[in-house]
């Protein structure tokens, strides 16, 4: 499975990551997400999940950075 991560600020994308996991049937992982805002402004967090080339899972949460 892979995890697909980004950060878009005021329409920009200025973060993101790709990275593969290994989670057993039924288990689950936490995986950190660190980066610093270059500025201000509304902020985007998109995460989408992929295994065997079909996305299972996105989501999208928006937060304010001041």
């Amino acid at each position: 499975m892979e995890l697909r991560w980004r950060a878009i600020l005021e329409g920009k994308p200025i973060a993101g990551e790709r990275c593969a996991l290994n989670i057993p049937l039924g288990g689950h992982t936490a995986v950190e997400i660190t980066f610093t805002p270059p500025s201000g402004g509304e902020l985007r967090l998109e995460l989408v999940s992929v295994k065997g080339g079909t996305e299972q899972f996105q989501d999208s949460r928006p937060f304010t950075v001041e």
